[in-house]
């Protein structure tokens, strides 16, 4: 283990990805903290998401200049499946890590409980919120049994990547406090009693519980038994303990290095300690982090082959502007010092433009245009960054009418599909016993074709509708309601 911790950073407004891939290139020795004989095909790096892990490739090959390169294995750090990260060898006895183990090394570690999956706890989930609904008297329908059992799904993921004891939640409130905190009690005695009970019988454990394990073990590992070769940990802020352990251990390695992204150091020392208490601020995880290495920020050298920008480019500017923007609360009385003895370029924000749009249709048609117009530059990127998923989609379905197809990073639920979006059509027209708006949604669905080519099937359809299904709303079902007309059909 190394005396000192190998942690670096590379400050907002550079690309990450891009810097990360032209030192390994350009230096894989990272100036002399490995050994000069090192090569690119000797690491091992983890990023924190498969998409990380999928560009980081793409822009080696890309600078590499060549067809074919030794790549090192990048793995993701963050994703739950455990089969595709570094620590499936915990399940395997801990093998299989090529290049990470010594030869002499072979542990004999108990297997881990298999995770379920995600639709597989949410069933059974459900299921033990139905039984306590009933028992309790509170029996109600579908809907409002899923939006229980989701928000307790999100408590049980929160409090295990956190790693809480659930058990704790027993004593949360005390028995002198109100019936109804007793009654949510009573509700959580699903998680810690009835839960654990059911992992056990069916030999499970959650997919979150199970991350958090085979991060611990392969910390354990890696402090025991040391890699052979170079491991790089990049972009990651440690937000979840078991990753911030892993993260500290690899810091420790004599072949080992942590890549920080983005870490503020010119905000002032009295700012920087009260992002203690500042959960919410963007540069929290990374105090914590360095809190945790016992690391001060004036420890942390710039990423080795990093070509500092000049303070007047536009990016820096514009990256120290933000930082400055984000200051904690105590600090925002120095903002008027810092326009007047560091006033901002006159063009630290062109091309930056402000559209309000009075609806979200509109939003979503400008920021589609501003896409579409990102197309007509050769080599010319653009992205949508927004948490608001109704305008994801709207801004999605208009791309697409100009045969725009775009990557979105936060998936597409099933029932958004078209498979989904049928299913969905049929179960509410079943529902509704094929009451007319129903049955004619799912009639003018493309999937439904009822044996007849399109235009024959949109003939048939528009004459029914015509014929059956206009005028007064049938007292029953569509198919019994409308016999009276049927023989115009």
């Amino acid at each position: 283990m190394s005396s000192r911790p190998h942690v670096f950073n590379i400050p907002s407004g550079y690309s990450f990805l891009e810097q990360l891939a032209t030192t390994l290139l350009s230096d894989p020795s990272l100036s002399g903290l490995f050994d000069a004989k090192t090569r690119l095909q000797d690491y091992t790096i983890l990023l924190p998401t498969r998409r990380a892990v999928r560009n980081l490739q793409n822009l080696l090959l890309q600078m590499s200049g060549t067809d074919a390169l030794l790549m090192p294995e990048i793995r993701p750090l963050g994703d739950v499946n455990p089969e595709e990260m570094i620590f499936a060898e915990a399940e395997a006895g801990l093998t299989g890590l090529t290049g990470l183990l010594p030869a002499e090394v072979t542990p004999h570690a108990p297997s881990l409980l298999p995770a379920m999956s995600g639709i597989e706890r949410d069933i059974s989930l459900m299921t033990l919120v139905q039984a306590w609904l009933e028992t309790s008297g509170r029996a109600g329908g579908l809907a409002s049994t899923s939006k229980l059992t989701a928000e307790l799904t999100a408590l049980l993921d929160s409090l295990q990547i956190e790693e809480v004891n659930i058990s704790k939640l027993a004593s949360l409130v005390p028995d002198e406090f109100s019936h109804n905190w007793q009654q949510t009690l009573e509700f959580l005695q699903i998680l810690t009693t009835a839960w654990p009970l059911h992992k056990q019988e069916i030999g499970r454990c959650d997919p979150s519980e199970r991350r958090g394990l085979l991060l611990n073990r392969l910390t354990t590992l890696w402090n025991n038994h040391p890699p052979s070769g170079p491991v790089l940990a990049a972009g990651s802020t440690g937000s979840i303990p078991a990753t911030s352990r892993l993260l500290q251990c690899v810091a420790q390695l004599e072949k080992g290095a942590v890549v920080l992204s983005g870490l503020d150091t010119q905000l002032p020392p009295e700012g920087w300690a009260q992002l203690k208490n500042e959960h919410a601020h963007p540069q929290s995880g990374l105090f914590h982090l360095c809190e945790a290495m016992d690391l001060q920020r004036s420890d942390i050298q710039t990423f080795p082959g990093l070509q500092m920008k000049s303070s007047t480019d536009i990016q820096c500017a514009r990256a120290t502007f933000v930082n400055q923007a984000l200051w904690p609360t105590s600090l925002t009385g120095r903002w008027i010092e810092l326009l007047t003895n560091d006033k901002p370029s006159q063009n630290l924000f062109e091309n930056v433009q402000i559209y309000e749009a009075s609806d979200t249709r509109s939003e979503a048609g400008v920021i589609a245009l501003a896409l579409r117009e990102a197309l007509e530059t050769p080599e010319k990127t653009a992205m949508l960054i927004t948490p608001d998923r109704q305008l994801a989609r709207r801004v999605t379905i208009l791309l697409r009418k100009w045969g725009v197809e775009i990557n979105d990073t936060a998936g597409q639920p099933l029932s958004r599909t078209s498979v989904g979006v049928f299913a969905g059509l049929v179960l509410q027209a079943v529902a509704t016993d094929f009451s007319p708006v129903n049955l004619l949604a799912l009639l003018k669905h493309p999937f439904c074709r009822v044996g007849q080519n399109a235009k024959s099937h949109r003939q048939l359809v528009s004459r029914l509708e015509l014929y059956a299904l206009r005028g007064f709303r049938p007292t029953g079902d569509s198919v019994k309601g409308n016999n009276s007309n049927a023989h115009n059909t």
